[in-house]
């Protein structure tokens, strides 16, 4: 089965005292190749945010690699859902996958963190991109520079929140095929609403919806997924979850 890298245990988030997690528990392995799926306001993102550190539960308990996750955190490479980068802002390929290796202001790069992101440059499939301008890159190559960056530090687990929101289904499958090879070497767990990428690729799926409706292999999943949703997964993989959803608590009053 591997070490266990995230351990989370009884988790309750709320904002403003409403309820946006409750009772989550959650184990994240060496070499998971997982999922998180479920509706818009489900708490998908809060979760990320957990378990990086950048908010805390209202109750529960986190581990990461055995570590709080603001010491733990340095063991994930995280892929946000909008990029923080203006594309008109002259950096290279180069310097912006060596931003991943950044330790602070008083330490400089290393010969180790220019050859890191040569590396990582040649696992992204991206090698001769170095030196071009960000603003010259289609969409599959700036998302693969981002993925660089995160990984540019060689983490146990790669997470991230709708990586491929933006991007062409023919692009997508090439990003899904590089993950499939990333896994060996990483733990990768990431948002999506592609049911279509689960039935091909994730091997384990996490149904979020305030509840953790199901955690596990995929086979077991889509029952749990129209629960989680409120629709059937005809709707879902057909693009429609949230309207659906939204009538559902429409004609329930919820």
């Amino acid at each position: 089965m591997g070490r266990e890298i995230v351990d989370l245990k009884n988790i309750y988030f709320s904002y403003n005292g409403d309820p946006v997690l409750e009772d989550i528990n959650l184990k994240i392995m060496e070499n998971d190749f997982m999922a998180i799926i479920g509706p818009n306001g489900g708490g998908k993102t809060t979760l990320i945010k957990i378990i990086l550190g950048l908010i805390k539960p209202l109750k529960g308990n986190i581990r990461i690699m055995g570590e709080a996750p603001e010491k733990g955190r340095r063991y994930i490479g995280y892929l946000q859902q909008h990029p923080d980068l203006d594309m008109r802002f002259p950096i290279s390929v180069h310097d912006v996958v060596l931003m991943g290796r950044y330790k602070g202001v008083a330490h400089r790069y290393t010969t180790e963190d220019r050859e890191a992101v040569k590396k990582a440059l040649i696992t992204l499939g991206i090698p001769k991109l170095g030196s071009r301008h960000i603003g010259m890159l289609s969409g599959g190559q700036f998302q693969r520079v981002l993925i660089a960056r995160a990984i540019v530090r060689e983490p146990v687990l790669l997470l991230m929140d709708e990586p491929l929101a933006s991007i062409d289904p023919e692009m997508q499958r090439s990003i899904y095929e590089l993950f499939v090879k990333l896994r060996k070497k990483m733990a990768i767990v990431f948002v999506t609403h592609d049911i279509g990428a689960i039935s091909i690729y994730i091997e384990k799926v996490a149904c979020l919806n305030r509840k953790l409706f199901y955690h596990g292999p995929k086979e077991g999943s889509l029952g749990k997924l129209e629960k989680a949703y409120g629709c059937p997964v005809e709707a879902i993989a057909h693009g429609v979850p949230h309207r659906v959803l939204k009538k559902h608590f429409e004609d329930s009053g919820g």
